[in-house]
């Protein structure tokens, strides 16, 4: 079973999306979770040059090494689920002339937790070497 929620946390006087993840890494730690591991989500977005209006986003979760996951923009929520050589398809269909990459590459690094029955992970999220936010999943 997966439980999912979704609530923002407050920012209050943190400076800084770091300064607000060392504050959240502690409060898991003297809760009792343990870190594992490291994780990782690369999304990368390719625009159609055929028609403007569609956008595919391909996700890679360190969770799901052999897989890349994809959708696009007003799909009705359908995902494709693919190995990890889907990338290296669209990277072909850029030099096709048929998608290009507008939007920079975004990625959440952090760390995995694990507390009783339950898997967290806390990240930083970047694009193009700026800090855009924190996410705990």
């Amino acid at each position: 079973m997966v439980v999912a929620v979704v609530i923002q946390l407050a920012t209050g006087s943190y400076k800084s999306p770091a300064e607000a993840a060392e504050f959240y890494l502690d409060k898991l730690e003297k809760g009792g979770a343990k870190k594992t591991r490291p994780y990782q989500v690369d999304l990368i977005s390719y625009t159609s040059l055929t028609q403007s209006s569609k956008v595919v986003h391909v996700l890679s979760h360190s969770e799901y090494p052999a897989s890349s996951f994809a959708f696009a923009e007003h799909s009705n929520n359908q995902m494709l689920v693919a190995d990890n050589t889907f990338v290296a398809l669209m990277n072909k269909l850029k030099t096709l002339r048929a998608f290009e990459i507008r939007l920079p590459k975004m990625e959440v690094r952090g760390t995995r937790f694990e507390y009783q029955d339950f898997i967290i992970n806390l990240g930083i999220v970047n694009q193009s070497q700026t800090t855009k936010g924190l996410i705990l999943e």
